[in-house]
């Protein structure tokens, strides 16, 4: 579980650094800004929503062995 909340919080650090990195490309090309933006929010909330599911999947089958 503490594994799960480290990989969080390393996934909400490259997005901070990936919006900083997208606002650099604000002001080459809006359209680039808003696909970075977008493609690395898509990443970061799928990766996550699949951490949830595996630890939740584990927690259920860990129940039923005590």
């Amino acid at each position: 579980m503490l594994s799960v909340i480290n990989g969080k919080v390393f996934l909400f650090s490259v997005f901070a650094v990936f919006a900083v990195f997208a606002v650099f490309a604000l002001f080459v090309q809006f359209s680039e800004f808003a696909f970075y933006l977008l493609y690395l929010i898509c990443i970061t909330f799928c990766v996550l929503f699949f951490c949830e599911k595996k630890v939740r999947k584990n927690a259920f089958r860990r129940s039923f062995m005590l």
